[in-house]
Order: C-alpha cells, then sequence, then structure tokens
C-alpha cells in the first residue's frame, strides 16, 4: 500500500482542519482513494509530524483533522553539506539523499574545478526535497542556500568540518573518541576531479579534517551518502568527533 503521507507547510492545532494543496489533494482523492475517516500523516518541513484523518472533500480539495502533533528538534550535530553540483538533474537526486541524511543545510559550492553551476531553480529543488522527506517520514527540509563561491562558503562555515580526499592523502575518523560532541559539522565534497590543491590547503588551514572512504574515486552524488554515512557512524560511535 501507498504511503499516506502528505506535505502541509501550515499543520494546525489538534482538532482543528487543513486544506491539502491541489497536488496533494490529487494524490489523496484520485491516486490512493482515501475516503472519509482515513488515517493519514502530515508534515510540515519545519519539524513538525501530525497524525490526521481524512473528512469528506470539498469539490476537489482533500480536508483532514488533525489527531496529534509534534514537533521534532533538528539532530544535533547538524549537518552542513558544502558540495559541488554534479551535471543535470542529478542534483535533485542528491538533495533527496541530503533530506534522507538528516541533513540541516546544504550549501551548493562552486569551485576550480566546478562541472556545473546550477540555475536557481527553487520550485524544482523543493520538491525533490518534499518527496524525500515525505518517503523518509523526516517532517525537517534542509535549508537550501543559493550557490556560492568557494571562498565565502568557507568563511561561513562552522568551524568543525571534514572534507573527503583520495586514499593516501587523508586520515581515517576512527580512533578519534573521546573528544565532546559537536553542534555543527561542515561536510564538503568536492567535484569529480576534487577540490584543486589551493582549496584543500584553504579547508586544512581552516581546521577541516581530510578523511577518506575508499581507494576508488567516487561520483559526487555517491560521495554525499558515503562520506554522511561514514561520519555520522563514527559520531554515533563515538559520542563525539575530531579534534575541537
Amino acid at each position: 500500500m501507498s504511503a499516506r503521507r502528505f506535505f502541509s507547510p501550515v499543520i494546525p492545532g489538534v482538532s482543528e482542519t487543513v486544506q491539502l494543496s491541489p497536488d496533494e489533494s490529487r494524490h489523496a482523492l484520485k491516486v490512493l482513494r482515501l475516503q472519509n475517516g482515513d488515517r493519514l500523516q502530515l508534515l510540515d518541513g519545519a519539524g513538525t509530524l501530525a497524525e490526521a484523518e481524512m473528512l469528506p472533500p470539498e469539490g476537489r480539495q482533500a480536508r483532514c483533522r488533525v489527531l496529534t502533533r509534534k514537533t521534532l528538534e533538528p539532530e544535533s550535530p547538524r549537518w552542513h553539506l558544502y558540495v559541488a553540483p554534479p551535471r543535470g538533474r542529478n542534483f535533485e537526486g542528491l538533495l533527496k539523499v541530503a533530506v534522507e541524511m538528516g541533513v540541516f543545510r546544504v550549501v551548493p559550492v562552486i569551485c576550480r574545478f566546478a562541472v556545473s553551476r546550477p540555475e536557481q531553480t527553487g520550485e524544482n529543488w523543493t520538491a525533490a526535497m518534499i518527496t524525500a522527506a515525505k518517503q523518509a517520514i523526516n517532517p525537517r527540509l534542509p535549508e537550501l542556500l543559493p550557490p556560492q563561491d568557494f571562498s565565502a562558503a568557507l568563511a561561513a562555515a562552522p568551524k568543525r568540518g571534514f572534507v573527503g580526499a583520495p586514499a593516501g592523502t587523508a586520515t581515517a575518523v576512527g580512533g578519534q573518541c573521546g573528544h565532546p560532541r559537536p553542534g555543527e559539522v561542515a561536510v564538503w565534497i568536492g567535484p569529480e576531479g576534487g577540490f584543486s590543491a589551493e582549496e584543500m590547503q584553504a579547508l586544512q588551514a581552516a581546521g577541516v579534517q581530510a578523511v577518506t572512504i575508499g581507494r576508488f574515486v567516487l561520483r559526487v552524488e555517491t560521495a554525499v551518502p558515503a562520506l554522511l554515512a561514514y561520519l555520522r557512524a563514527g559520531l554515533d560511535f563515538c559520542g563525539g568527533m575530531g579534534h575541537g
């Protein structure tokens, strides 16, 4: 059975009624064929998750009554993803991964060897993240910033950070237990050609630690979930990560 999860930018209080958007109404009434009394979940992208039940529709407008609602705090640490965007629609897939991995903020970085400078297609990007949020039951969408030049992104990034690097040029996260759990972590992923030597020097001068997850070159859309999962697992195992 298809998941009964819907996005609503505003979720009112318990016992109050909410109308779904035209797209979500179409999905509820035409695709899932939900009826009066059927249960569903709502999420607002800002951390609120609600249980609701369908009410009789008003024409083509789906309506539901909120039964319970709760607001989840952002994950700790807050993961900030600084990534050189891949070509074409691969960036939308990358945004879906960011939602599934619980990323707090995504910053497209325009670096020396960047292969793409994504156009400002905010609606498409938001739609991709909403789709992923409903699938992952993640009620909080990442903050998506406009593309930034490398220097500007580095100047505004959290102090604690890691950058994906080729094997033989980086260290592993394991064995660095015992340090305080960070509040924010920046994760840097360069283009397939990697960051330039000057950019890597700037990152390491800012305290960003180079790490590797294997000896092969990964595509950006592969490196993002691989490095995020690796770092999250190391953090959960150690209770802290890296040097403060």
